[in-house]
Parts: C-alpha cells; structure tokens; sequence
C-alpha cells in the first residue's frame, strides 16, 4: 500500500513522463503505420490515458514474433501483452472457443509492447528505435 500511495502521490509527473515516451514511440513510428506495416495505439476521444504501454499490432503473429526477436538480438526488450481470457484454460473450460472473439484473438497474437518505463533516458528510447529501423529493414529484405 504504501508504494502505490506514493505512485498515487506522483500519479502526474509519472503520466507526463510517460506521455513523452508515448509521444516520441508515436513521432518516431509513425512511416510503418502511413506504410501499413503496423497500427498504433488508438486513444478515443474524450478519453484520457496514463500512457502506461505502448503498443503495436502487426499483421500476424509471425511478424510480430520476428520483431520481437530481432529486438532481443539487439538488446531491446518487447512484450507481448496477454492471452485472451476466452481462450486461457479457465475460459475454455466454461465453454469459450477461440474463435468466439476473433479480433480479441487477433490482438492477442499480434500485439507487442516497447519498453514503457519512467526512467527510460532519451538515450534509451533513441537506440529503442534505432534497433526498430534495423528489425523493420531486415524484415523487409528478407520477404
């Protein structure tokens, strides 16, 4: 309790930060969303965001899983995000079926996160995207 009071306590410089990371993913990525190789997080309006992920969706799980891993080889960690609920051993076993929820499914298979911390240095987020550049291109090549 008493870390998340002191997060709650800070609850708005953590959501500027965080904001500016989003901000710098979102300018900086935008050529594979206008390329449509990628989608981005959608924030609605009036809706507000504490920019606590970043997220992209690629095509299919095979690109996604590619990134994922060319990332890794080049020191950048990026996450998938969740097994859908409908389709975890619990949601199965109440009688759910994957194809139940098919964009959920899609989602879940396609969806990888970039690094979201408060204490990422600009540093950190230029090489981040610098080792996206590199991924994306020998994706590219390789098809």
């Amino acid at each position: 309790m008493a870390l998340l009071y002191a997060q709650l306590r800070e609850a708005d410089s953590i959501t500027v930060k965080r904001r500016h990371i989003h901000e710098f993913y979102t300018s900086r990525l935008q050529k594979y969303v206008d390329a449509g190789r990628l989608q981005f997080t959608q924030i609605p309006d009036p809706c507000r965001s504490n920019y606590h992920l970043f997220y992209l969706l690629f095509s299919d799980e095979t690109t996604r899983d590619r990134v994922k891993a060319g990332l890794k080889a080049e020191g950048v960690e990026s996450f998938t995000h969740y097994v859908p609920l409908h389709s975890s051993p619990m949601g199965l076993k109440l009688g759910y079926q994957p194809q139940d929820l098919p964009m959920t499914e899609k989602a879940g298979c396609t969806l990888l996160r970039l690094p979201m911390s408060t204490g990422l240095s600009e540093a950190e987020m230029e090489y981040t995207v610098t080792a996206f550049d590199k991924v994306m291109q020998l994706i590219k090549e390789s098809v």
